[in-house]
């Protein structure tokens, strides 16, 4: 079939009446378990899918989420990408929102949140303070923070355990004899993020018997360009140290670049960890030891919760997911006495 399958061509293959393929596709009652069978093989065999935007007009009922997002950075690229895929697997179309660092461009999109546009949303990343969770209490549509979260209201959010993640990653140098072991931050201002991951880095050296060195806690970005300009200081600063963690992978990849350009071997002479696991971090030489965090799990999660609310089921609670370590070459057990 050449052109665009349509409703008639399902109910023509599938040998029922249009009006039972309707009622297939709106979850509805009054046909056969076969019927519904043999229906949704020939839709996946012909192709069709349904225009849900005229379907939205139809029913006075919109099927688009809206996704909150400050920027475009590796990060939410990846994180858009998993949940554009979500969305489609569950007859969800996307508006994405990118409302800028810290939510300043926020205002931009109240139309569409509080109109009817959209039947939900996801915010992601956005700080506290931002105003964006003022906005959703405001126009009462079901939502859930992704990775953030409202300090002035109880609206639901699945999160990743930033300090658990870095406390791990922390405690593994430890435990490859790793005792002066420096950190570059994130942005120190971002609370929802940085600062776990700073308590965590802190929190693992004490429970160590280590006392943290605020002259090796550097602060950097969760950017390359950040990062290396903090790493840069930190390397002029001639501190001793034999390991380093940062807030994220691109972090971990200027201080890679800086400390091989300063003639430093990695792992034997510096022992290097990232935060989020992104595919660089695994193509790139040496392959860089980070923090993983569970895209897909979040996602869905996020959806479990946003589709419950759609439905008039109610949130299905917070969620505060916990980090695993993927040790690769970027670190090695100490190589020379501390």
């Amino acid at each position: 079939m050449s052109r665009t399958p349509t409703i008639r061509d399902v109910a023509t293959e599938a040998g029922v009446s249009i009006a039972t393929v309707s009622r297939i596709l709106n979850g509805n009652t009054g046909f056969s378990q076969e019927t519904k069978q043999r229906v949704n093989e020939t839709i996946a065999r012909i192709g069709y899918r349904r225009n849900e935007t005229a379907h939205s007009l139809k029913t006075k009922t919109s099927r688009t989420v809206a996704v909150l997002i400050p920027e475009m950075t590796s990060f939410y690229t990846t994180m858009l990408e998993g949940i554009e895929s979500e969305a489609r697997a569950r007859g969800l179309t996307l508006a994405i929102c990118h409302v800028g660092k810290g939510g300043r461009e926020s205002a931009r999109y109240e139309g569409i949140i509080s109109t009817g546009a959209v039947c939900g949303a996801i915010v992601l990343s956005l700080p506290p303070e931002c105003g964006v969770d003022h906005l959703l209490i405001k126009s009462a549509i079901p939502c859930v923070f992704l990775n953030s979260m409202s300090k002035l209201y109880d609206l639901p959010f699945i999160c990743i355990d930033h300090f658990q993640g870095m406390y791990e990653a922390t405690r593994f140098l430890v435990r490859m004899g790793h005792r002066r072991i420096a950190i570059v931050t994130g942005e120190i201002e971002d609370d929802m993020t940085t600062t776990p991951r700073l308590n965590g880095y802190r929190w693992a050296l004490r429970d160590s018997g280590i006392e943290p060195d605020l002259a090796l806690q550097v602060n950097g970005s969760f950017e390359y360009e950040g990062a290396l300009s903090a790493f840069r200081v930190l390397l002029k600063s001639r501190r001793d140290f034999s390991a380093v963690v940062t807030c994220s992978d691109e972090g971990a990849l200027a201080v890679i670049h800086e400390a091989i350009h300063a003639g430093l071997r990695v792992p034997e002479d510096l022992s290097v960890v990232g935060f989020d696991n992104s595919r660089t971090a695994q193509i790139v030489t040496p392959s860089l030891t980070s923090v993983s965090i569970p895209y897909a799990q979040m996602i869905r999660e996020a959806f479990d919760n946003l589709c419950a609310q759609i439905a008039g089921q109610g949130s299905t609670g917070n969620s505060l997911i916990p980090l695993t370590l993927a040790v690769r070459e970027s670190t090695c057990e100490l190589q020379r006495p501390e």
